[in-house]
């Protein structure tokens, strides 16, 4: 299945394993996903079992990234428009993520999310954030995955 439908197989396999899904750790491309890996496995020597096991499941995640990358497959921004609650999707020979899997984003936000958004066109973030009723929270982390890029933070006007 992985080589004959690669799109499809990564895009099941990054939604069947969202909830260890970083978007921010897995954008950039092949080496910065790679210089992440090496991050990541030096510091599971200062961790706890519990915490070296979630970050070896997040490093295979990782490895499966750069594989997709380095086969010519883009993994794309989280967009508000375009991408789903929780599912990866296929978009023009890309990988586009979910919601949730941006940190701090959960599934249930996700899901709100996207059910209020549809037919929706934001101006601003304060718009967005009236619409959906995300929490300061889900914005700020929204913010630091570049989804409100080009987007006012308010309709405001400054006068000086």
């Amino acid at each position: 299945y992985k080589v004959h439908y690669p799109l499809e197989f990564y895009s099941v396999y990054y939604t069947v394993r969202a909830d260890l899904f970083d978007v921010s750790l897995a954008a950039g491309g092949a080496e910065r996903v790679l210089e992440t890996i090496h991050e990541l496995d030096r510091s599971t020597a200062k961790m706890s079992d519990s915490e070296k096991g979630r970050t070896k499941d997040m490093i295979t995640i990782l490895e499966v990234v750069y594989e997709m990358n380095k086969r010519g497959i883009e993994l794309l921004p989280v967009d508000l428009y375009k991408s789903d609650a929780t599912r990866f999707l296929v978009e023009d020979g890309a990988i586009r993520p979910p919601f949730n899997a941006i940190p701090g984003v959960g599934s249930n936000a996700a899901i709100a999310l996207a059910q209020s958004r549809s037919g929706q066109v934001f101006h601003t973030i304060e718009e967005f954030r009236t619409i959906t009723k995300a929490n300061s929270g889900v914005i700020t982390a929204m913010e630091k995955c570049g989804c409100f890029s080009g987007m006012e933070k308010t309709a405001q006007i400054s006068l000086f």
